[in-house]
Order: C-alpha cells, then sequence, then structure tokens
C-alpha cells in the first residue's frame, strides 16, 4: 500500500473505485500484478539511481511515463479479475513473455514507429540517461500491449513475436496508434468526460487485440507474420478503405472529438 500510494498519489485507489466500481483489495492486487509483471521496481530504481546525475525534471518526466502504465495495467487487471485470484500465478503466467517482448520490441514494432522510439530514446540520452533506461523508458506506451499478446499467443497458440508482429502490422496498416494519442489528447475536464475518453481508450486497445487475435485464426495455415498480414489485407480490402476514407477526414480536421473517434471504432468492429 505505501509503495502505490508513493509511486501513483493518494487518491489512486478512489478514483479507481469510482471509475471502475472495484473492491479497494482488488485495486492493491492489480497495482501489484502490473509492478511486478512488468519490472517495473528495476525501472524506478535505476531512475532513482541518477540522482545528481540528471536533471531531476528529467526524473520526473521518467516517473510520469511509468505511471501511465502502472494506471493501465492496473484497470486491465481489473477488468479481468480473474487473474487476481492468485498473483503467483499471474507472474508466472505473463511475466516471461512480457520480458521477452520487451526485449524484443524494436524488432516487432513497425518501422515508423520504431523511428518514434529512437526519437524519445535519444532524447533521454541526450539528457544523460543510459541508453537502456532510455529505451526500456521510451517503450512503456506500447509495452502495456503486451498483456494482451501474452493471452493471444496462448488463445491461438502461436508464438509471442509471431502474435506482436502482427498486431503491431495491423495496427500500423490502420494507423491505430496515432488514433490512440488522439483518443489521449481529447479533453477530461468533468468526471464523465475522463470515464468516456477511458471507455474509447479501451475499446481501441480491445479493437487492436481482437484484429489481430481474428487474423491469426482467420488465417491458422500460415505460419509467417508477413502472409498473415498480406492475406488479412486482401481479405478485408473494402471495409479498411472504407476505415481509411473515414480516418482521412478525420487527419483533415481543425480537431478531433469524441463522435470522430467513435465512428472511427464502430469502422473498426466492423473489419471482421
Amino acid at each position: 500500500v505505501n509503495s502505490m500510494v508513493n509511486r501513483v498519489g493518494p487518491t489512486f485507489v478512489s478514483r479507481l473505485q469510482t471509475e471502475m466500481g472495484a473492491a479497494s483489495a482488488d485495486i492493491v492486487r492489480a497495482y501489484m500484478a502490473t509492478r511486478e509483471v512488468f519490472g517495473l521496481v528495476q525501472i524506478w530504481r535505476a531512475i532513482e539511481a541518477l540522482d545528481n546525475q540528471v536533471d531531476d525534471t528529467v526524473q520526473k518526466a521518467m516517473i510520469l511515463d511509468t505511471s501511465r502504465l502502472v494506471q493501465r495495467g492496473t484497470m486491465w487487471f481489473l477488468r479481468r479479475r480473474e487473474w487476481l485470484a492468485d498473483l503467483q500465478a499471474t507472474l508466472a503466467h505473463f511475466s516471461p513473455g512480457v520480458q521477452r517482448l520487451s526485449e524484443g520490441m524494436p524488432d516487432l514494432v513497425t518501422a515508423s514507429y520504431r523511428e518514434q522510439l529512437e526519437r524519445v530514446s535519444a532524447h533521454y540520452v541526450g539528457q544523460g540517461v543510459p541508453a537502456d533506461l532510455a529505451f526500456r523508458i521510451a517503450s512503456l506506451d506500447e509495452l502495456y500491449s503486451a498483456l494482451d499478446l501474452v493471452e493471444v499467443a496462448v488463445e491461438t497458440s502461436r508464438a509471442e513475436a509471431v502474435v506482436a508482429k502482427v498486431y503491431f502490422e495491423l495496427g500500423g496498416e490502420l494507423d491505430l496508434y496515432w488514433l490512440g494519442g488522439q483518443i489521449s489528447a481529447l479533453p477530461a475536464e468533468s468526471r464523465w468526460q475522463s470515464l468516456a475518453r477511458s471507455a474509447l481508450r479501451v475499446d481501441l486497445s480491445s479493437q487492436a487485440r481482437a484484429l489481430a487475435a481474428d487474423a491469426l485464426k482467420q488465417f491458422a495455415e500460415l505460419q509467417d507474420a508477413d502472409e498473415i498480414v498480406a492475406a488479412w489485407r486482401v481479405r478485408h480490402q473494402q471495409q479498411t478503405d472504407r476505415y481509411r476514407h473515414l480516418l482521412g477526414d478525420v487527419k483533415a480536421s481543425a480537431s478531433t472529438d469524441m463522435p470522430m473517434v467513435s465512428v472511427l471504432l464502430r469502422e473498426l468492429r466492423s473489419i471482421n
């Protein structure tokens, strides 16, 4: 509990109780699962070891980056509370796969997103952060998806690397990272706006997972991730063309609002 309060603040539990109707004990368990599965204690220690070596604003920025993962991971486990009954079993199930995906991230993400990871990492390195820690921090936002990827790998009896490659390639095809950024930028000045934004973010993650899982199941005879994506692209060309047309309209707009995002998510759901 002390660790949780120190890392995510004293209102973390009450906010999730209100937002998700979760019991306080489940919130603590979900926080612990997230902290351990993603190896955040080691990351926090590495950040703290930079005291008097880098500017404290750089350390604070990295801590904030980890806090986003803590919140998203905690909410992921709260939506799947069957994983909270036995934390040792949960760690044994998720931790090895998450670690492998973390190490392989540079080779799994699309080229455009890899360039972004490298830019963020280079920024931190330029501030005096060791390269390995800088890259870990830069990849935290995308590493959140590892929870879904581990489950899809089990569900489809596929190697995690194949699942991740399909997941990220389809995300690149549909510009889902950009869409996620637009959701994060939506206003959340009231409780209901905050809840709506959170729901949209969850919906996007669910759709990204479903698209990858469906592609892997639809083309079960194919083993290569690139071949799976190519076959999926042919089968769903009409649906994806419509989605891209709407996406282009949204990108051409002066700003993005919740109705626009809702329409795009509806189109994503139609691709099956």
